[in-house]
């Protein structure tokens, strides 16, 4: 189904306008969706866990909606279920949605939105989404909550441009970070991250440790205001302020990384990229290190870094005026590094 520039309508489906049978039938066999221009729609897809019209649901494209408010709305009339960790919990999975790509939307602050009018938690998933792409979403604060990332099961690609207000790729959401020892995003592969001129982070929070067993390709670029990959704050204190920046490390243990090999860093403000201390096997096998326009790094490469970049064949530094010291520690004739590593600067 493709709406351009169609209408004037703030709803494609109204679910006060259905009976129960209707709804649950209704376009159940609707497999692409796109929606373009359409500047008076406030949302696209109400949400509920009764109905099965996005059963079949595959690939979803939104672009150049003006008033677009959320994608995905929670209408809260889903079915609960009990656990250990919450009195009462909405699971709304779409199951079959692999694609997901955002762009030009300058009004939505968040991609779900569920007004919370009910005692009830609500959980939307995407357990298949292999591809997810946000560009130009201005008011977006962050992407998905922490419970959410958690059903992130397949997804390969995350790449996120040129969104103003973003803070955060994760949301903490209410108390889950506690409930949580780790996350596990397993299939992920490239992680793209450019142009977002207030994110702070990709998670905020102690806990949990994220692990992106498959991650090859990192790309953080134009973030100028990033205060870590796993921010943390220090002495307990429940929000970073701009004096910390001086005691954040990009990389720290709460990220497993055991198959990043191209990791590409661009103007930022930090002046260290890591942390002494990181997860076992993290950054063993990067073949590619470019850092370029970080003005403030004291160093690229510590010396207690040396023997975990030890398959590092390719450094590229460029435009770092404030880096002491490239690589720390080597000479001339230093043999225990790489024998093949190419140093740019």
């Amino acid at each position: 189904m493709s709406l351009h520039e169609v209408g004037d309508f703030e709803k494609i489906w109204d679910n006060n306008e259905l009976s129960e049978t209707e709804t649950s039938s209704n376009f159940s066999k609707l497999g692409t969706v796109r929606v373009e221009g359409c500047n008076k729609l406030l949302t696209v897809f109400p949400l509920t866990s009764t109905e099965k019209r996005w059963q079949n649901l595959k690939e979803v494209y939104i672009f150049l909606c003006n008033f677009l408010e959320s994608v995905f709305e929670v209408d809260g009339n889903g079915r609960e279920y009990s656990d250990k960790k919450a009195k009462r919990t909405t699971a709304i999975m779409l199951l079959e949605l692999q694609k997901l790509n955002l762009a030009k939307l300058p009004k939505p602050k968040c991609v779900v939105y569920d007004e919370k009018v009910s005692k009830t938690k609500t959980v939307v998933g995407f357990p298949n989404l292999t591809e997810l792409t946000v560009e130009e979403c201005e008011c977006l604060t962050d992407l998905v909550s922490l419970t959410t990332a958690t059903t992130l099961l397949k997804l390969e690609t995350l790449q996120i441009e040129r969104c103003e207000d973003m803070r955060e790729v994760v949301s903490r959401g209410d108390g889950e970070a506690d409930q949580m020892d780790e996350i596990i995003i397993p299939r992920l592969w490239s992680l793209w991250l450019s142009s977002l001129e207030s994110l702070e982070c990709f998670f905020y929070g102690s806990s949990p440790l994220f692990l992106f067993p498959s991650l090859e390709d990192l790309v953080i670029t134009g973030c100028y205001k990033v205060k870590g990959f796993i921010a943390e704050p220090p002495n307990g204190r429940p929000q970073l302020q701009d004096d910390d920046v001086a005691s954040q490390r990009l990389f720290n243990e709460k990220l497993f990384l055991p198959n990043l090999e191209e990791l590409q860093i661009s103007t930022i403000e930090l002046r260290a990229l890591w942390k002494n201390q990181l997860s076992p096997g993290t950054f063993c096998k990067l073949k590619l290190l470019k850092v370029e326009g970080c003005t403030k790094l004291l160093s690229i490469v510590p010396s207690f870094m040396r023997k975990r970049l030890r398959n590092l064949e390719c450094l590229k530094v460029d435009d770092c005026s404030s880096s002491e010291c490239t690589y720390e520690g080597l000479d001339a004739g230093d043999s225990s590094t790489s024998a093949g590593m190419n140093r740019q600067t």
